[in-house]
């Protein structure tokens, strides 16, 4: 796995990077100390974890946390901090991160941190998860807002099916389950399609 470090102390880059490079499948690929560092390799170079100091320079830096989600849509990126979860955690899920973890993490956590962030997972504390399902069960009550095709479409994503395979699954056309998801973006006031997945798969996860 390629994973990319972005953070403006050079002593945390070096533990960071030593724990990392400890893991056989894992390689750090590139140590970034600024967000023009960050967005420069992230758009020349494939990666497949990015783990992001969210304060570079005393800036809380969301806008580049979301220009490299932009630019690698598929990295899974980690936010590292020392502000609480209150404070940030919440903050990089609705932003798409995989996760949120404070700097005072054990290091020997980190690799099955990583581990779980590749899978698909919440990564963060209990802390987090719970602060989380808070913010899920306030959102949109989806069975008053899709109808009930849409509905099933949602629930199929949630379970990480694209749409070829929903649309196989469901014997329609690929063009078909597009439409539908086009108009549930529309329902839900959501822009894409990997934000309507998101949404999906988080609202499978804390809806089993």
């Amino acid at each position: 796995m390629r994973i990319m470090l972005v953070d403006d102390h050079p002593v945390l880059l070096i533990g960071l990077q030593s724990v990392i490079d400890r893991v056989q499948d894992f390689r750090v690929v590139a140590s970034c100390k600024t967000r023009d560092e960050a967005i420069q390799y992230a758009r020349n170079h494939t990666v497949n974890v990015i783990i992001f100091d969210l304060i570079l320079d005393g800036i809380r830096e969301w806008r580049t946390v979301e220009q490299l989600s932009s630019i690698r849509p598929d990295a899974k990126i980690i936010v590292l901090s020392s502000l609480s979860e209150e404070d940030a955690g919440v903050d990089a899920l609705e932003r798409n991160c995989a996760g949120f973890l404070n700097k005072e993490l054990a290091p020997e956590l980190l690799e099955s941190y990583i581990r779980e962030a590749l899978e698909g997972k919440i990564v963060g504390s209990a802390k987090l998860h719970q602060l989380f399902r808070k913010v899920l069960t306030g959102e949109t009550d989806i069975t008053r807002v899709l109808t009930p095709r849409q509905q099933e479409i949602f629930r199929l994503l949630g379970q990480g099916m694209n749409v070829k395979a929903i649309a196989d699954k469901l014997s329609l056309s690929p063009n078909t389950i597009y439409n539908q998801t086009e108009d549930m973006c529309r329902r839900l006031q959501l822009s894409t399609l990997q934000e309507l997945t998101y949404f999906a798969v988080r609202h499978s996860i804390n809806n089993p």
